[in-house]
C-alpha cells in the first residue's frame, strides 16, 4: 500500500501542467486602492483649481452661439 502511494504521488509531481496563476498579496491589493484614490483626488484637485476656467469656457461657448443667431 505504502508502495503504491509512493509511485502515485511520484508520478503526480513528475508530471504536473503548469499553472497559469496569479496571485495578488494584501500589499498590492492595498497599493491599488491606494492608486486609485489617489487619482480620484488629484482629478477633484484639479477640478477644483481650474472650475472657474471651465465655467468660462462654456460661457464663451454658450454666449457666441447666442449672437450668431
Amino acid at each position: 500500500m505504502t508502495h503504491r502511494l509512493l509511485v502515485f504521488l511520484s508520478v503526480l509531481f513528475l508530471f504536473r501542467g503548469v499553472a497559469h496563476a496569479a496571485y495578488i498579496d494584501p500589499g498590492t491589493g492595498s497599493m491599488v486602492l491606494q492608486a486609485a484614490i489617489a487619482g480620484i483626488a488629484a482629478a477633484a484637485l484639479a477640478i477644483r483649481t481650474y472650475w472657474h476656467r471651465i465655467q468660462l469656457l462654456y460661457s464663451k461657448k454658450d454666449s457666441s452661439d447666442s449672437e450668431d443667431s
